[in-house]
Formats: C-alpha cells, structure tokens, sequence
C-alpha cells in the first residue's frame, strides 16, 4: 500500500503530533503512539 492510498485529511494527525511533542520528550513513546495510532486509521487497531 502507497501514500497515494491515503485519503483522509492528515492536518488533524498533525496537530495531534505536535501536541503530542509538546508534552512528551520521549522519542519511543512518540514512536509508539504513532505508530498505534497509524494502525487505528488504517482500521487494523
């Protein structure tokens, strides 16, 4: 599966990506946040 088989709007993982930064210092805890919360969009959460 390809970028271009995204479609939803991205600017709301954005802000919440950034929010997140504001709050957390911990790169492995980004990272996994992220990546749960890439899984959840793409509906396999």
């Amino acid at each position: 599966m390809g970028a271009q088989a995204i479609t939803h709007d991205l600017a709301p993982a954005a802000l919440a990506g950034r929010l997140l930064r504001e709050i957390c210092d911990e790169p492995a805890l980004l990272r996994s946040l992220a990546i749960d919360a890439a899984h959840a969009l793409m509906g396999e959460a």
